[in-house]
């Protein structure tokens, strides 16, 4: 049967039981506000950025006290300038006084009375610091901007910070200034609004390298602009440091960007930007790299004009997968299915798309559950071959279907539901650890199970982590089908751990009063039901085509590479995520 029929049938015969029980104009009147609430809910949580008063308070008003903030620090230096203060660091502080009032009198026509007020004594400012006037006369006009920036906090103080966006005029940070900011501080950057059939799409463009070398479209998380990713996210220090050019853009609706806001029109303005800028500046290696809700997009801008490399950040299968996941419940997704259509397998893109790719993941993401994080959408697709439809969108299949797998081949169900209760035993068992609950035997016996259990990992994922305290039959299931795909070594390193446990279990053993120990009988059911899972996985075809295809020296292009970070959903990568980022970019997606 049609899935879009049957969902018009349901609506439709809701709609008429309504009509019966109400009186027929009350009834439209509800449908009509419960259509437009819901739809108002759907987009706040996939576009929130969308809404001018979400980036005012998330971003503008931070920003705004930020910046102030840098330039108190900037004032510090000729508040107390001296004979022995550097040449250099002088020069530094007044370039950064230049560059706003640069960006000041770019701005002149938009500016509020405040930054009239501010610009007017940074002018002034300026020609002393010009002139290289004496240190005392510096150090008066230093005063004058900072009472005038300490006037304004306390200003702002007295405003209640609901009211703040209405009543506050903002000095420092708008959408407007933090452009300028980065096309005054690129001098290679160029701002480029372009036209796609209804939409007006602005983006700029940052040259870091003349010579013909990779560039890269990044497309925004949901909350994101261009102008504040720029500022915020460490990704762009990352590719200028590399020397990779740059094409940053903003979502119809976001900034200056216009047009409708559905995913299936972003996706057209995306690979429209794409080709743009291929075209007019002659780009032959162009990847694109996707954070959040990016991934979605990026996947599928890359897969259909088969670009130069895709790399995916902290993304998700698809947006109907992370709803049902999020909620614990598949009605979600189908609601979603019903009022608007934004549920894009991008894991099949992802999946299918046959250049050099790389997936960026944290198992315990705390937006993105670990069920709905597209690593484990790959794994699905792969051991199940799913032919994707409608019918899996409405109804939340792809995760039945890998179940069904899961328990016909793997592992049966009734053994699923039991590993996963021994292993929230055996991670309950930490916290009587922690009490001193449990005897020294026990507690020697539990750290050297737990330390070898720990070695059961894929990609830095060790099964301790990715449970998060909550073991679930298909949390196991896809770990364990993760740990062949991304790691096709897994089955003799695994063997080998749980023969170093059985030895544990044996010298426990050898105790008579730990025959009928709890924790020893959860430990053995845990290595029973691994060794199966491992055995039963080393028999699939798919494992089998993994191992011929790693013989044969293929290079595996069907799921990517996979870099595990520890950082969140919104954080920044550290220093050694980086150096690992960097490393695998270069070696691989440079040409």
């Amino acid at each position: 049967m049609n899935i879009n029929f049957l969902s018009s049938l349901i609506i439709s015969l809701v709609v008429i039981t309504l009509y019966y029980i109400l009186d027929s104009i009350y009834c439209v009147i509800f449908i009509l506000v419960f259509y437009f609430i819901i739809r108002f809910i759907c987009r706040l949580m996939a576009f929130p950025g969308s809404y001018q008063l979400f980036y005012k308070y998330n971003f503008l008003l931070n920003l705004n006290e930020d910046k102030i903030y840098e330039t108190r620090q900037q004032l510090k230096f000729f508040r107390y300038l001296d004979d022995h203060s550097s040449q250099y660091q002088f020069q530094k502080a007044k370039n950064f006084f230049l560059v706003q009032q640069k960006i000041y009198q770019q701005m002149e026509e938009q500016l509020n009375q405040q930054q009239l007020n501010y610009l007017n004594l940074l002018s002034n400012y300026i020609e002393v610091l010009e002139s290289q006037q004496n240190q005392q006369i510096i150090k008066n006009e230093t005063i004058k901007i900072l009472q005038f920036l300490n006037a304004y906090m306390d200003q702002s103080a007295q405003i209640k910070y609901i009211m703040k966006p209405f009543k506050q005029q903002i000095l420092f940070g708008t959408l407007e200034w933090c452009r300028l900011e980065i096309l005054l501080l690129n001098p290679n950057a160029s701002r480029h609004i372009i036209k796609y059939k209804n939409n007006l799409i602005d983006c700029i463009h940052i040259v870091n390298n003349q010579s013909n070398c990779p560039t890269v479209l990044f497309c925004n998380p949901n909350a994101g602009y261009y102008e504040y990713q720029y500022i915020n996210c460490t990704w762009f220090k990352i590719y200028n440091k590399l020397q990779i050019n740059l094409i940053l853009w903003n979502y119809c609706k976001y900034g200056q960007s216009t047009g409708a806001l559905t995913t299936e029109n972003i996706i057209e303005c995306g690979i429209f930007v794409a080709q743009y800028f291929q075209n007019k500046f002659q780009i032959k290696t162009l990847g694109i790299h996707g954070l959040s809700l990016g991934g979605m997009f990026a996947s599928e801008i890359a897969q259909k004009l088969n670009l130069s490399f895709l790399i995916a950040d902290r993304t998700f299968s698809s947006l109907g997968q992370i709803a049902a996941a999020m909620f614990n419940s598949s009605i979600l997704r189908f609601l979603l299915n019903c009022i608007v259509n934004w549920d894009n397998p991008n894991y099949l893109s992802f999946y299918n798309f046959k250049g050099p790719k790389l997936i960026i993941q944290d198992a315990v993401d705390e937006i993105i559950p670990y069920i709905a994080q597209l690593q484990t959408s790959l794994v699905r697709q792969y051991f199940t071959n799913q032919t994707y439809s409608l019918y899996h969108s409405y109804f939340n299949k792809e995760s039945k279907q890998y179940m069904d797998f899961f328990f016909k081949q793997i592992l049966s169900e009734n053994q699923t539901v039991s590993l996963s209760q021994s292993l929230q035993m055996f991670i309950n068992f930490n916290e009587q650890q922690n009490n001193n609950q449990l005897s020294q035997e026990n507690q020697h016996f539990y750290q050297e199970s737990k330390k070898q259990l720990q070695l059961i990992e894929y990609s830095n994922n060790d099964i301790f982590k990715v449970m998060d305290s909550k073991p679930t039959p298909e949390k196991i299931a896809l770990f364990f089908g993760s740990c062949f795909m991304f790691d096709q070594n897994s089955f003799q390193t695994i063997k080998s751990i749980i023969k170093r446990i059985q030895i544990l279990l044996k010298q426990h053993y050898s105790n008579q009063q730990n025959l009928n120990n709890q924790l020893s009988n959860h430990v053995e059911v845990i290595i029973e039901h691994i060794y199966q899972i491992i055995k039963s996985f080393q028999q699939t075809q798919q494992v089998q085509e993994l191992r011929k295809r790693k013989k044969q020296k293929q290079k595996q292009n069907i799921f990517g590479h996979l870099i595990t970070i520890n950082c969140g959903h919104n954080n920044n990568l550290n220093m050694l995520e980086t150096k690992k980022f960097q490393d695998y970019f270069l070696s691989n997606f440079i040409v």
